[in-house]
């Protein structure tokens, strides 16, 4: 063929080809991004929508069924699901995997523009974003120290925050417990009613004289002057001097109903860090995440290095540290793979050299391994592949096989060598002969692998790397195989001479096996239809054996990272939730395998909190994680008032929510909805190897109603808006602007 034989007549150009493919494939392996799985677009768009203060049940009238009903109508949408709960709600839709996501969000902003109109005045705009698991934080800062938490807070905001911001591949940074900076306005009900003012006449004071608006700009000819509406206030001071009214011609100011200070927003959320035992601490934490289609273990890096100089510098005070880093999960991960790999690779090498039992012949068997490699990574870097542990998994199988080819070849020129054929005759008709059989067994290779890159469905997504990476390896060796291999043979492949003591050593063992297997088959001749019974057994019993074991499409693994999710009786307050996670705090920090953990009390709502925890490395204790996380399942039942259940960090691939199984229970009735979510909790945990059932449905929130004598009102010229605004700006607070 004429592939072989260039090569074999053209060594030079031979080496001069592999050893380009060799410098591109070394570039590309250095070029290529390392994450923990590939990339996925799912199918999901998310639309979440706050409006302080309101209930449940308002959101769930007054925001998530008017956008529902408006996202309804695109097209291609397989299934909506909502959750409405105090002052937040959060609508999943869930489109036809044909469908372009970026064109299905983009439809879904354009529908929720439409429904803006009808949602209440004072909701903030709904965020609309695909869903993605890798967009959640990679890394959980936490700032702590003996100071004010409003000093804390303002530490980790204007100091911290623009220094991770700028870094590379940095998205979005997130503040968990952070309070910022806020003028509080303060009125007294009773200097309200003596000066005959009202909340609603404060509140549109505050708007109308608190502004600044462009001016837009004046034209000269050589200059332009923008102009600026200097109307906003600056210091407490400017505001308690604010005008509100006039009365008997005197000025009514904000001072004589009420006062204004300099303080922070309202208290949503408490967070504490524990870095070491019996030291837990209030903190604050910054949450990095990655810009889409950053690499999360580049972007870590860069994260750790501005760290570490920050750490330098710190305030007297205050420390930071790193209570989360998926990078690290990652490159740990990671790094167990090309392990294996590199290990594998050296198993291999000493099986081809035991059969062999030539170091010359196995040596140029082995380098088709890294060739065949080099070549792939060239090509995973060309089609957008990162080093996952899809892409690892694929080559770590390809091992075995990209030497296959290499051996054929060798093994028929080594043939025809010892029929006393010259090197460069026996090199080019010994690869002409096996070259249609090497070709059309990586064709077979190929049609095995390629299939499972374009399955349908997530999991076809998920394995579309690991299929074309096979692939890929596969052709490689194939191409190395009919050129390196050859051209090596030609020159380097010896037959005859004195064997060396390696050769005899092998022989004498071969020959012992082969009397035992002479054995073996003689007997199996003379007892066919024993045979014939064993064979059929082993068939029967390994499909039966097949069905008894479990199916799981990424298995758990010791992250050595984990959540803890916590739930105090529906109405309980932000207090009372903190101080049920101080519980489970004393139980975390007892555990001697935890190094440290992030509490954030009021997460997800006042009775609501979560904890991030971090374990020491997996070779530094003696428990696994699974192990660790069913003694805290133990001990959590054991803590009366709260309901506490730890999961393990979204691995990129699953559940939306990050559980491994979820059931959708609906119906038009809230309360008949209850007592059949209640009864199949119960069957729920009645069946062995479930734990930690939870339900996003919660009824029977405590509710204070203020009804409304609608003739009285209408007698005193006062409208029901005015009544709510009020009732909402003296209770709940109102943000003004």
């Amino acid at each position: 063929m004429f592939l072989p034989d260039l090569c074999i007549r053209r060594p030079i150009l031979t080496i001069m080809i592999v050893s380009a493919m060799g410098v591109f494939g070394l570039v590309a392996y250095f070029l290529l991004g390392v994450d923990e799985y590939p990339k996925i677009d799912y199918p999901y768009v998310v639309v979440q929508t706050k409006l302080r203060g309101a209930s449940p049940e308002v959101m769930e009238l007054d925001v998530t069924d008017p956008l529902e009903e408006e996202i309804n109508a695109i097209q291609g949408i397989r299934n909506l699901m909502s959750n409405s709960s105090e002052g937040f709600s959060e609508i999943t839709v869930e489109f036809e995997l044909g469908r372009d996501i970026d064109v299905a969000a983009q439809d879904v902003r354009d529908k929720v523009a439409l429904a803006m109109e009808r949602l209440p005045r004072d909701v903030e705009h709904p965020i609309v974003d695909k869903l993605d698991p890798a967009a959640n934080p990679i890394i959980w800062i936490a700032v702590q120290g003996n100071k004010p938490l409003k000093e804390i807070s303002d530490y980790a905001h204007y100091d911290l925050k623009p220094k991770f911001q700028v870094l590379p591949g940095v998205g979005l940074i997130l503040e968990g417990a952070f309070r910022n900076k806020a003028m509080r306005i303060w009125l007294d009900t009773d200097k309200l009613k003596a000066h005959q003012l009202t909340v609603t006449d404060v509140i549109d004071t505050l708007r109308k004289k608190h502004s600044e608006i462009p001016g837009g700009k004046i034209e000269r000819e050589s200059v332009e002057l923008y102009i600026r509406t200097m109307g906003e206030l600056k210091t407490a001071e400017d505001f308690d001097n604010l005008i509100i009214a006039y009365r008997s011609g005197a000025p009514i100011t904000l001072k004589d109903v009420g006062f204004a200070e300099f303080g922070m927003e309202d208290r949503e959320m408490m967070g504490r860090y524990r870095h070491s035992p019996g030291i837990i601490e209030p903190a604050v934490g910054l949450g990095v995440k990655k810009q889409s289609g950053a690499n999360t273990v580049s972007v870590s890096k860069e994260v750790r290095k501005v760290f570490d100089e920050v750490q330098k510098q710190l305030p007297e005070g205050i420390t930071i540290d790193i209570a989360v880093d998926r990078g690290d999960f990652i490159v740990a991960s990671i790094g167990d793979v090309q392990y294996a790999i590199i290990l594998a690779i050296f198993i291999t090498g000493l099986v081809v050299l035991f059969f062999l039992r030539n170091f010359l012949s196995t040596f140029i068997i082995f380098l088709s391994i890294p060739t065949s490699f080099l070549v792939t990574f060239t090509l995973m870097y060309f089609l957008g592949f990162t080093l996952n542990n899809m892409t690892l998994l694929a080559l770590s199988l390809a091992v075995g096989v990209v030497i296959d080819d290499a051996i054929v070849v060798l093994e028929s020129i080594f043939r025809h060598r010892e029929k006393g054929l010259e090197p460069f005759k026996a090199a080019s008709k010994g690869a002409d002969l096996v070259v249609f059989a090497v070709i059309s067994t990586t064709v077979v290779m190929a049609a095995m692998f390629v299939p499972v890159a374009f399955m349908s469905g997530i999991v076809g997504r998920f394995l579309y790397e690991f299929g074309l990476t096979v692939s890929v390896a596969v052709f490689a060796s194939t191409f190395v195989a009919l050129t390196l291999t050859p051209m090596l043979c030609s020159r380097w492949l010896k037959v005859g001479g004195r064997h060396n003591p390696v050769f005899l050593f092998f022989e004498r063992m071969f020959l012992a096996l082969e009397a035992v297997y002479v054995k073996v088959l003689g007997w199996s001749l003379n007892w066919r239809f024993v045979v014939c019974i064993i064979a059929a057994a082993s068939l029967t019993g390994g499909i039966f054996l097949a069905g008894l074991v479990g199916r799981e499409l990424v298995p758990s693994s010791d992250t050595a990272q984990f959540m803890v999710s916590v739930k105090t009786p529906v109405g309980s307050s932000l207090d009372y939730t903190d101080s049920m996670m101080k519980k489970i705090e004393n139980i975390l920090d007892e555990t001697p395998e935890v190094r440290s953990f992030f509490s954030a009390g009021g997460f997800g709502g006042g009775n609501k909190g979560i904890f991030f925890v971090h374990l020491t490395p997996k070779s530094e204790r003696r428990r696994s994680q699974g192990e660790i996380l069913a003694e805290l399942r133990r001990q959590f039942a054991q803590t009366p008032g709260v309901f506490a259940f730890s999961l393990e960090f979204e691995q990129g691939f699953g559940a939306r929510r990050g559980a491994p199984l979820e059931f959708t229970v609906s119906g038009p009735e809230l309360f008949e909805l209850e007592r059949l979510e209640a009864e199949f909790t119960k069957r729920l945990q009645g069946i062995p190897g479930i734990v930690d059932i939870d339900s996003n449905l919660e009824l029977g929130r405590p509710m204070v109603y203020v009804e409304i004598d609608r003739k009285k009102a209408a007698d005193l010229g006062v409208s029901v808006t005015d009544i709510g605004n009020t009732v909402r700006a003296m209770m709940g607070g109102v943000e003004v602007v």
